[in-house]
């Protein structure tokens, strides 16, 4: 049996503009979360499996190659509260098996993602796992990148989704000049999280920041933002960005935002 979503959840979702909730200039901004109370209120129902795909278009290339280990660290994180996971191959399976029926949704030469196809595609394989009857929840990571900025004064720091890191360096150098524009629009990484029950409705969506993607290169004669070596191999800056992104599913301790 084909299973749709309910017409208020019916995947505009994955048009959402990604946005954050205003606060002040010293805390970082937080992403507005939206909970429901099946989940919220649901203590047994802690069965989880993590979708292989993104609940939007595939992330940027660059980030492609990060996302088992930020699943990982979620896994862990979530497995000491209770959590459970089933072998996310299931889902890939169930995944493929509707892709091979509808369509791939994702259309690499252009880019451009069918909302409508994807709506059939993961209808039918969040259906499967409600079939089997070992799952509650179907969980998709994404890692989304964000155009930040960092701030101008004596300090510098781009603050987002519930974080705030300071400029990386890249390479040797003289230092940074007066004149550097720290209004230049930076690349950051932040974890979106949207957890479906199997009866396809939308139970949890949340965001957390992660880490800045370009570092200042100290090398070129004069410093700009490129792209950094090194993506993503700070855990606890990955550990931070899983925290924010569950709040308030699984509360944060110390977290930034009003909802504490």
């Amino acid at each position: 049996m084909r299973l749709f979503l309910p017409q208020r959840v019916l995947f505009s979702l994955i048009a959402i503009v990604l946005t954050a909730c205003a606060s002040s200039s010293m805390t970082p901004p937080t992403y507005t979360y939206r909970i429901e109370d099946k989940i919220r209120d649901d203590k047994d129902a802690k069965r989880l499996i993590i979708a292989h795909v993104n609940f939007s278009k595939p992330s940027r290339l660059y980030l492609q190659d990060y996302e088992q280990r930020v699943d990982d660290i979620l896994k862990t994180y979530l497995q000491k509260r209770g959590y459970s996971f089933v072998s996310s191959a299931l889902f890939e399976q169930a995944w493929q098996d509707a892709v091979r029926k509808h369509g791939n949704p994702f259309d690499q030469s252009t880019g451009k993602l069918n909302q409508k196809t994807y709506q059939l595609v993961a209808a039918d394989a969040i259906g499967e796992m409600q079939a089997r009857n070992d799952v509650d929840y179907v969980v998709f990571t994404d890692l989304i990148e964000r155009e930040v900025q960092f701030t101008g004064g004596m300090s510098h720091v781009a603050r987002w989704d519930g974080v705030t890191r300071k400029p990386p360096l890249q390479g040797p150098g003289d230092g940074i000049p007066a004149g550097f524009n720290w209004a230049a629009p930076v690349d950051a990484v932040s974890l979106w999280i949207n957890i479906f029950s199997v009866d396809l409705t939308l139970q949890f969506q949340g965001a957390g920041g992660i880490e800045v993607t370009q570092a200042i290169d100290m090398k070129a004669s004069s410093p700009k933002f490129i792209r950094r070596r090194a993506i993503l191999g700070n855990k606890s800056h990955i550990e931070e960005g899983v925290e924010l992104a569950m709040h308030p599913l699984v509360k944060m301790k110390g977290y930034p935002g009003d909802n504490k």
